[in-house]
């Protein structure tokens, strides 16, 4: 295990310059994982440390990785750490990059050049033989990463360099940060790749050590036309915006043809010109620009013809001129264990094949998400169904405008989008802060709309709790198009579409409303009332639509499609628990308490509640004209849904999104179409188990009740067990040992970066998308390990590195702020795979 990456420098990357801070989280980090694991803990350091960081370590470091750039010799490095420290040390980073800003030219001779020498100077100081220091390296990095230029793009690559003041890398001392990898991030290997891939252990090491584990490519297979890297990485899922983390190859995929996420057409190459950084040298400033060829990708969206041309007019929402009604759902699909905190708990991708048929049968016309939907799959397969997407691009006050503003840039020119959301009932949670200051929530929300309006045309709401204040309503006026109130009456609107009438001229829609399925006055089941609930308030909406004179509302969108198991913080995130929020006034029907885990149309397994047919048999009032009725009518087709053929349960136990392994994949897993189970899927299936949940103390006039109730729920594994196949693996002296034999690595540094990502979060990289591509050329290359600089816990991707005989040097605590619940839960969930050599605490740190 890796715990950081030159946290020296970047400090666990929190922001603080605190140094005995640094230390003393790496320490108890280290401490638990050794408690935690058996393999030996590393840590990535920038430079050589000094004697007092050595010794604050040394009962909890058992591997040191140390970065480092020589320019074309590595000095007095290795005869330094044998005189520092007798622990084992790999270098975690070295190499060259391929561009030269003193001249303002690629030259990639020189970056081989350089990488042929030091890795043969590095493999001459093995601790394969006598006297030898180095465990090996991992060279600095598989591909380009084209987010580094701060200041550039991430889909170009740029030539910026940053001169650390000393002459190293070679040849002109600058660190031009795009322009390392051994291949470029199109595919194409360059020179230093072919450097690499030659270089093989020093003579001195035996014979019986190479055959073991030889390093040399298979250097007849990299130099024949089966070879064709760029072909690989084009293929790849994570080359593709929309297909990134899914596993294998894409655009196209074995079968031959495209997935649906691949952009069409496959976008040509094309020529993009980019500005060199002055470059200053003793004899001479140099300004110019370079022409380089790359893989042309999409800018920003632009208006497409298939976009529906959407706006407001009174209190009406026209599309293409026609008005809509919204018989709409919230859907909110967050996995078995996840909490719906963020927005990267969701599993759009995952449950949408079983749930979209779902909706669309029912008659749901929209559905309201949490969270910002870019997945343009998911949105494909809405749009195929005749539902539109309430796309909800502001959750939490943290987000910036610029990530405001690439939601809506990613998928503008969708026609399933049909407006933007900001905000849910914000005027009590606050964005989510965790402050209580609505002149700056109101503020945050002005601005934010007023940015939407400038990048796109659609109409932008705000979900509201209840119905707002004159003040607010004013102070919305010019940047709020539609309002969505968020009301839990009990059996009847009251004067609610009244006073909307009174207070506003903007159209309106109802964004929850609903009751839920457990009645905790009586601690049971009811689902009578539930469905009662809703078909009755369900009809009193639709008799105030805005499809007819003097209607106020839009449309609703009922709270929820599915149970969210997560709600109770007291509770399981993989159990349904029944405990209840009383808000202090009779609502919602029968027993006024919010019973936050029992709203789902449907369970969580899939199971039809009766609530869902009365939501799913709602139509329109007879006051609505038959044309519009015809034109969309939103009764559920009843005959497939009463039908043998109407299966949700087998339908969301199907879906990847419902079994952990499978999470992120698009479509069905458990099984997939061909009827076999995905090599994701839990096996065996797991089946149904009973579990009793507790009731919360329910408090009503008549009495006080305490109760416990029996529900059936999937049954999910607890953590990983330690596993015979991982190896033995521990340090003797300088040397690492698996299953006894001492090991030299030749590894790559490997941070699969998808376009327009950042690289500055775990969740921006995308192992699995990459994985198909990128292995078979590293194995091929002779490379047994690659160190990550985040966290790599997907099981399928260590499979594919176990398959190709390479290990993984993996990074589990990068960033200061983890928690060590954090660090232990990455350490859990791979222990047991023996694609795993060590772990890694920080890098540069």
């Amino acid at each position: 295990w890796i715990l950081g990456n030159e946290w020296n420098w970047n400090h666990f990357y929190d922001g603080k310059h605190n140094p005995p801070k640094d230390l003393e989280l790496l320490i108890d980090a280290a401490k638990h994982v050794k408690e935690w694991d058996s393999r030996p803990v590393a840590t990535a350091y920038g430079m050589v440390p000094g004697t007092k960081t050595l010794h604050a370590l040394e009962a909890v470091i058992d591997i040191w990785g140390i970065n480092n750039y020589p320019i074309l010799d590595w000095g007095d490095f290795f005869e330094n750490w044998a005189k520092i420290s007798e622990k084992p040390m790999f270098v975690a980073e070295y190499g060259a990059d391929s561009f030269d800003t003193s001249r303002a030219t690629v030259d990639e001779d020189a970056a081989a050049y350089s990488v042929e020498v030091l890795t043969k100077l590095l493999m001459g100081n093995t601790s394969l033989v006598e006297g030898g220091v180095c465990l090996g390296g991992t060279i600095f990095e598989f591909t380009d990463e084209l987010w580094k230029d701060s200041a550039g793009s991430n889909d170009k690559q740029e030539n910026s360099g940053i001169n650390p003041g000393y002459h190293n890398p070679y040849p002109d001392g600058f660190f031009n940060e795009e322009w390392w990898g051994l291949l470029e991030y199109g595919g194409r290997p360059r020179k230093v790749f072919w450097a690499y891939a030659k270089s093989d252990f020093p003579d001195s090491v035996t014979s019986r050590l190479k055959e073991a584990r030889s390093l040399r490519g298979d250097m007849a297979y990299l130099q024949s036309d089966r070879f064709q890297p760029e072909d690989l990485r084009f293929r790849a899922c994570g080359y593709h915006p929309g297909c990134q983390h899914e596993l294998g190859f894409c655009c196209p995929a074995p079968s031959g043809s495209n997935k649906s996420c691949c952009e069409e057409p496959i976008l040509p190459l094309e020529t993009v010109t980019v500005t060199t950084s002055t470059a200053s040298t003793t004899e001479r400033s140099v300004t110019t620009t370079t022409t380089i060829t790359t893989r042309r990708s999409d800018g920003q969206a632009n208006s497409s013809p298939l976009a529906p041309r959407i706006r407001v007019e009174g209190r009406q929402l026209l599309v293409d001129g026609v008005p809509i009604h919204l018989k709409g759902v919230c859907w909110n699909p967050v996995p078995r264990n996840g909490t719906g905190a963020s927005p990267g708990d969701l599993d759009f991708a995952g449950f949408a094949a079983s749930d979209i048929p779902i909706m669309a049968k029912a008659g749901i016309n929209a559905v309201r998400t949490y969270n910002p939907l870019t997945d343009r799959r998911v949105l494909d397969m809405f749009h195929e169904h005749g539902i539109y997407v309430l796309n909800t691009i502001l959750a939490w006050g943290g987000d910036t405008l610029d990530m405001v503003k690439a939601r809506v840039d990613a998928v503008k020119d969708h026609p399933a989008v049909l407006f933007w959301i900001l905000g849910n009932e914000w005027n009590w949670n606050h964005f989510y802060d965790g402050k209580h200051n609505p002149p700056k929530d109101l503020e945050l929300l002005i601005d934010a709309a007023k940015h939407v309006k400038e990048w796109d045309s659609r109409p932008v709401a705000t979900a509201y709790g209840m119905v707002p204040g004159t003040k607010t309503l004013h102070a919305l006026e010019a940047v709020i198009d539609i309002w969505g109130i968020n009301n839990y009456p009990i059996l009847d609107w009251g004067d609610f579409f009244e006073n909307w009438a009174k207070i506003s001229e903007k159209p309106m829609f109802v964004a929850e409303y609903g009751a839920d399925s457990f009645d905790t006055s009586r601690a049971t089941v009811d689902e009578d009332a539930a469905a009662y609930s809703v078909e009755v308030l369900t009809k009193l909406l639709m008799g105030n639509t805005s499809l007819v004179e003097g209607g106020v509302c839009l449309g609703g969108t009922i709270f929820e499609f599915t149970d969210e198991l997560w709600k109770d913080s007291a509770g399981s995130n993989d159990k349904q628990e029944n405990s209840g929020i009383n808000p202090g006034y009779h609502n919602p029907y029968p027993d006024g308490f919010f019973n936050e885990e029992w709203w789902g149309l449907l369970e969580y397994g899939g199971r039809p509640r009766k609530v869902f047919w009365a939501y799913a048999k709602s139509d329109f009032p007879d006051s609505v004209t038959s044309r519009l009725k015809e034109a969309r009518s939103l009764r559920g087709d009843m005959a497939y849904l009463q039908s043998d053929r109407f299966q949700p349960e087998d339908l969301r136990f199907r879906a990847c999104g419902y079994h952990p392994g499978c999470q992120h994949e698009l479509g069905f897993c458990c099984p997939a179409p061909s009827g076999s189970n995905k090599s994701c899927c839990e096996e065996p299936i797991l089946p149904l188990e009973t579990v009793t949940v507790t009731t919360s103390t329910a408090s009503t006039t008549e009495r006080s009740v305490t109760t416990t109730t029996t529900i059936t729920t999937r049954r999910s594994d607890g953590q990983a067990n330690s596993s015979p196949l991982a190896p033995r693996i521990r340090v003797e002296g300088r040397q690492l040992l698996v299953d006894g034999v001492p090991i030299h690595l030749k590894g790559v540094c490997w941070n699969p970066v998808p376009r327009n990502g950042t690289g500055a979060s775990p969740g921006d990289l995308d192992f699995a998308g990459f994985a198909a591509s990128d292995i078979p050329i590293m194995a091929k290359a002779g490379i047994n390990a690659v160190r990550t600089y985040n966290p790599l816990t997907d099981r399928r991707v260590l499979d594919m590195f176990h398959e190709h005989g390479i290990y993984v040097l993996n990074t589990i605590l990068a960033w200061g702020g983890d928690t060590l619940d954090m660090v232990k839960a990455r350490v859990d969930a791979v222990k047991d795979h023996p694609a795993v050599l060590f772990w890694i605490l920080g890098n540069e740190w």
